[in-house]
């Protein structure tokens, strides 16, 4: 056994995300059975959200994006494009709410 393999091993026993794993994936200090679950959350969105790119998602896991940042760049230049606005004078609002995924009926107006 290779000493790659031996450190992947010996991480597997420990519930931790192998080094070689860690070396190509998003920074997480989670348990490896927690980082697993995490990965196919994110992997679930991308597949919902890759069914109608086009479409505006009623409900964003922003932090289940691997680069938030560039959705929501895109975000603000698609509507300050659409709306004729300077993109430097865009602002992001956020609504917090307590409703869950299931309770919201539509998604914004602008994304």
């Amino acid at each position: 056994i290779s000493e790659l393999m031996e450190g992947m091993m010996a991480a597997l026993a420990r519930d931790q995300v192998p080094p070689a794993w860690e070396a190509v994936a998003y920074p997480s200090l989670r348990p490896l059975h927690r980082w697993v679950s995490d990965v196919v959350e994110r992997a679930q969105q991308l597949v919902e959200w890759s069914k109608e790119p086009a479409a505006l998602l009623r409900v964003t896991w922003i932090s289940g994006l691997f680069m938030p940042q560039a959705l929501l760049m895109a975000v603000a230049q698609t509507t300050a494009r659409n709306n004729g606005w300077a993109l430097d004078q865009t602002e992001m609002v956020a609504e917090m709410t307590k409703k869950g995924r299931e309770e919201m009926a539509a998604s914004a107006r602008d994304g």
